[in-house]
Formats: C-alpha cells, sequence, structure tokens
C-alpha cells in the first residue's frame, strides 16, 4: 500500500517503506529522543527548534492517526520527561544526533518532516537506523 512493502518469513512480518520518504514510526522515536535530549540538555537553549520539535511530533502523531490501519497512535509515555537523569539523555551520541539536526534550525526540521509527511501511507518502523 503506497510504497509499503510487506515481508514475511514464517510468523514475523515486517514492514518496510520504500517510499524513499522514510519510516515514519523510526523518525517519530528519533524526534522523541532529541525532544527529550532538549529538555533535559538544552532546557531554555534554542526555543524555536524546541517549539519545533514539539510541533513535528504532533504532525506526526496525527499523520499516524490518519494513516495507521487500527488508527492508533503509540504512546509517548516517559520518552520526553526532563525529570530523567540527563547523563542518561545526555551521552555523547544523543548530543551529536541534536546537534546535527538543530543545525538546521526550525526551518529544516519543519522541511524535513514535510518530505516524510508528503506521502499518505502506513507508518512503519523501517528501515530505521
Amino acid at each position: 500500500m503506497n510504497g509499503i512493502q510487506t515481508i514475511r518469513r514464517g510468523d514475523t512480518v515486517t514492514k518496510v517503506d520504500r517510499t524513499g520518504k522514510g519510516a515514519v514510526l523510526c523518525m517519530r522515536g528519533i524526534l522523541q529522543a532529541m525532544r527529550a535530549v532538549g529538555q533535559a540538555c538544552h532546557a531554555g537553549a534554542d526555543p524555536d527548534f524546541q517549539q519545533e520539535l514539539r510541533a513535528a511530533l504532533a504532525r506526526i502523531d496525527r499523520f499516524i492517526a490518519d494513516n495507521a490501519p487500527d488508527r492508533a497512535v503509540p504512546s509517548r509515555d516517559g520518552t520526553a520527561e526532563p525529570e530523567q537523569r540527563p547523563g542518561a539523555v545526555c551521552g555523547r551520541d544523543a548530543e551529536a544526533l541534536y546537534e546535527a539536526l538543530r543545525t538546521g534550525g526550525a526551518a529544516g526540521l519543519r522541511a524535513q518532516v514535510d518530505d516524510l509527511l508528503s506521502i499518505p501511507r502506513e507508518p512503519v518502523m523501517n528501515p530505521c537506523l
């Protein structure tokens, strides 16, 4: 359906996004993690970018609700809580990814999410990092 390939191996079913736009659920997870990094490690910094992270997640959740077969949006419980241990959230790899996303600014993130959501399709996790 709309660029989503279903691969069956025995009892295992994997759905893979072949649109070239990216796996929506994968990007959602990455942005959730980046929002947690922003809240725990950069509180008060980059307000436009951090607001765009929140807006991007809301847009992705709407896309999931509109396109998932069961119309269910997976929970984000605990994924962006600033009370999490900063040491667990502010690791070198997470900081590097945050900086890479932040370099494009709010407009760059908005454009990336616009492209991600430009084709209505079932939201899937694969391919992911």
